[in-house]
């Protein structure tokens, strides 16, 4: 897979983990993830899920949406209106 990175703005391709497949081909079919429904599927802690979820972030793979239940996770949208 290869993904652009803001700063060098050149692709890079770099190989996922098993867990990180997982994320991102449930969100490629839902909509958004929480820590607990990630280490559920992925069969990780919560801490590892939201370590994952970090880096995801990090990365700008992913997005933070606020819920009435807390935080949820969806695949970040470059061209997202907010």
């Amino acid at each position: 897979m290869a993904w652009q990175i803001e700063s060098e703005n050149r692709p890079v391709s770099f190989h996922l983990s098993e867990k990180e497949t997982i994320l991102l081909n449930y969100l490629k079919q839902n909509p958004h993830i929480s820590v607990k429904k990630l280490a559920i599927i992925g069969m990780l802690t919560e801490t590892d899920a939201e370590m994952l979820l970090a880096y995801f972030l990090t990365i700008k793979l992913i997005t933070p949406l606020h819920t009435e239940k807390g935080f949820v996770y969806a695949l970040f949208d470059e061209n997202a209106k907010g």
